[in-house]
């Protein structure tokens, strides 16, 4: 009489190792990801760097994107003795929408676009989500010598908002 043949159970391995593999996946991106995602000290962090090593006068150039297949707004705004003075919207000077006069250099109005408005907007961004209690994706980075912003991306879930900026400085002489 011949013993019975042994059955191969190597396949179920296969599959053990499959799913194991890809839980540890899984929780790797999940890690990873939560590293990425921006938090109040890391922008005060970047904020305090900025305001001790950042130039007084600069251009800083900014492309906006709301959405992720909107087109984008470049913006180009000179700030002398840490003042907006001009501000280009897709090269055209920012003009008062309801006299259609251009703004004049130092205008209030325009101190909404600076490096330092940048991170007030962030910053209330993150206080929105914390009071809220959401999880938005906001994730940033920065210049590691000056603390500028060089890049800011924000989704919210519930309104589906996304926004790209991509920032750059350039020191001026004053």
């Amino acid at each position: 009489m011949s013993s019975p043949s042994k059955k191969n159970r190597l396949w179920i391995w296969f599959f053990v190792f499959v799913v194991v593999a890809s839980i540890a996946l899984a929780g790797f991106m999940i890690w990873f990801n939560l590293r990425l995602q921006l938090t109040s000290e890391k922008l005060e962090e970047a904020r305090a760097l900025w305001r001790e090593h950042g130039p007084k006068d600069y251009l800083l150039t900014v492309t906006k994107k709301f959405g992720k297949e909107g087109s984008a707004d470049t913006f180009k705004i000179k700030v002398r003795a840490g003042r907006v003075m001009e501000v280009r919207m897709n090269g055209e000077l920012l003009r008062n929408h309801v006299t259609d006069d251009v703004f004049p250099p130092g205008d209030d109005r325009l101190q909404y676009y600076s490096m330092d408005r940048m991170f007030v907007d962030i910053e209330r961004f993150l206080e929105k989500d914390a009071k809220e209690g959401q999880k938005n994706y906001n994730v940033a980075l920065f210049d590691e010598r000056t603390g500028a912003i060089r890049r800011y991306v924000r989704s919210e879930r519930a309104s589906r908002m996304h926004v790209e900026e991509e920032a750059m400085v350039e020191p001026l002489a004053p």
